[in-house]
């Protein structure tokens, strides 16, 4: 009876889809004197301005120290103190996203008050890590002629191939998994990438491709997980404009000198304002960032307004309105030196229209004004996170988040459900009425609650023991209602067929609720 219960929870471990996810790295080290022996006692304290307040640790009788979790971060200062021996600051310190930073010291014996100060390298090599992952800071992407979104960071990674759904290492685009500060945006549909950020407010990306822990079991793709900025005790803020018109890019076109087909032909016109501004509401304790961006796309087409026109070749141009914006806030709390807690929230509605003649026009397939439809995509995430140091060996992070969704292709013009549907088919022309509505929600809540616990076994041995409990609540619901008043086909003698719909079946919900449980030891 035992052994059937052990391989029950064996199965459990191994097959439920767990997701927990990191958000923070670590930095921990070994002191010495200048004769090589351990030095315990030592007080070291970590500061920078990622991280609210500073904190201290004093190293144990092998001489180590560790400070866990860590927001990712740049020019971090440890300082290391002990009465008799010259105090050593190490600057310039790096702390990565999901990694260790190790900084081991040596400290001599001092004659004289006096502070040594080294900088740091700025390359970290975390070796406890087994994974193969990619960090990219918004430091460096930002100086590079990307598109500047997410998946362009993702395609900085090996093995990644660029879409508007990467995939990865030869996955399918529904295999990867979409995480904000440690919160699953993907759609709980489709299980591609469900949430659109600004640009500005990411402070850093990282993307998994193999060797995953149990806590990220449920991508088997590759798991994108951004970092957003959290303001800072000094104020700052981003202003940014994103600009492409059509009559930039080279006309379509043979050129002459040399027979070829012209590059170019784009016939986009964009504008993308932006603004983000961060800062202190109480120093050391409440932070604030807020971000804006505005989404304003006008893709030029050609399309055949009438029937007659398809059969004289006469063709006129429109343009389809990608129309939106994206807006995004955050708060972070330092409740004492041991406690934080931290709300997001972000919302990216969008817009297009007109659709059909403007993305599904093709040579052979056409569209009346009449039968137009729009889309309207985007949604809104909220979550509350709180992460505890309970000892200095064991911290817990607690998570709740709100996740809705829509994806709706609705009629855009007169007479749905009372004129007809009608496809002409020799000349592949739809007119008349819009064809469909469809409407989909798009539903996630989320809680989960990790726990995380440090034992060192030597000078350059420990062990990092982490278990996690969570609970996903998908409720996405889809439907389409067709044209009430039926749908014709036609061609030249007249009809030829015609559709009725007797049963509409509208949204239908598939819920779906999700148990996980993980423990793994690194």
């Amino acid at each position: 009876m035992r052994r059937f219960t052990l391989c029950i929870v064996a199965l459990v471990l191994v097959a439920l889809p767990a997701a927990a996810q990191q958000q923070y790295g670590s930095v921990a080290g070994a002191i010495i004197d200048n004769t090589q022996q351990t030095l315990p006692g030592v007080s070291v304290t970590l500061s920078g301005p990622a991280m609210q307040g500073t904190r201290t640790a004093v190293a144990d009788g092998e001489g180590r120290y560790r400070f866990v979790p860590v927001p990712p971060g740049s020019d971090y200062t440890l300082k290391f103190e002990l009465q008799g021996f010259n105090t050593l600051e190490r600057t310039g310190l790096v702390v990565g996203l999901g990694k260790e930073t190790r900084v081991d010291a040596e400290m001599s014996l001092s004659q004289f008050a006096e502070t040594i100060t080294v900088a740091a390298d700025k390359i970290v090599v975390d070796t406890t890590k087994s994974t193969v992952d990619t960090s990219v800071d918004w430091e460096l992407v930002n100086t590079l002629p990307t598109n500047r979104n997410f998946q362009t960071m993702m395609q900085m990674a090996p093995g990644v191939k660029a879409g508007n759904n990467p995939l990865v290492n030869g996955a399918s685009n529904d295999a990867n998994a979409y995480l904000v500060d440690g919160v699953d945006t993907s759609d709980p549909r489709t299980q591609t990438w469900g949430t659109a950020i600004n640009w500005d407010t990411i402070a850093e990306a990282q993307l998994q491709t193999a060797g995953f822990q149990a806590e990220y079991g449920r991508a088997t793709g590759g798991i994108l997980n951004l970092i957003t900025k959290s303001g800072g005790n000094k104020f700052s803020a981003t202003a940014r404009m994103v600009k492409s018109k059509a009559d930039w890019s080279a006309l379509n076109g043979i050129e002459q000198e040399s027979g070829r087909k012209k590059s170019g032909g784009a016939r986009n016109d964009e504008e993308r304002p932006s603004l983000t501004i961060g800062g202190p509401i109480v120093k050391d304790a409440l932070w604030f960032f807020v971000a804006g961006e505005k989404r304003d796309n006008a893709r030029g087409f050609s399309y055949y307004p009438t029937a007659e026109d398809v059969t004289t070749g006469n063709l006129v141009d429109g343009r389809t309105e990608y129309t939106g914006h994206y807006l995004q806030g955050k708060l972070t709390f330092q409740m004492g030196p041991s406690h934080t807690l931290v709300g997001a929230y972000n919302e990216d509605p969008i817009e297009l229209r007109p659709l059909n003649r403007g993305w599904n026009e093709t040579s052979t397939t056409h569209y009346a004004e009449s039968s137009e439809l729009f889309q309207y995509q985007g949604g809104n995430n909220a979550s509350l996170q709180w992460t505890g140091i309970l000892t200095p060996n064991f911290f817990m992070e607690a998570k709740g988040q709100f996740h809705k969704q829509e994806l709706n292709v609705s009629p855009d013009a007169p007479g749905f459900n009372e004129v007809p549907y009608i496809r002409d088919l020799d000349l592949s022309y739809r007119y008349n009425a819009p064809l469909s509505d469809y409407q989909s929600k798009r539903d996630r809540n989320g809680l989960l609650l990790t726990g995380s616990y440090f034992f060192d076994t030597g000078s350059n041995s420990s062990h990092q023991f982490k278990g996690g409990i969570e609970y996903l609540g998908l409720k996405p619901k889809a439907g389409t209602v067709y044209n009430d008043a039926g749908s014709y086909e036609v061609d030249a003698d007249g009809p030829v067929r015609r559709y009725f719909w007797l049963d509409q079946t509208g949204l239908k919900e598939s819920k779906q609720d999700y148990y996980a449980l993980f423990v793994q030891d690194q």
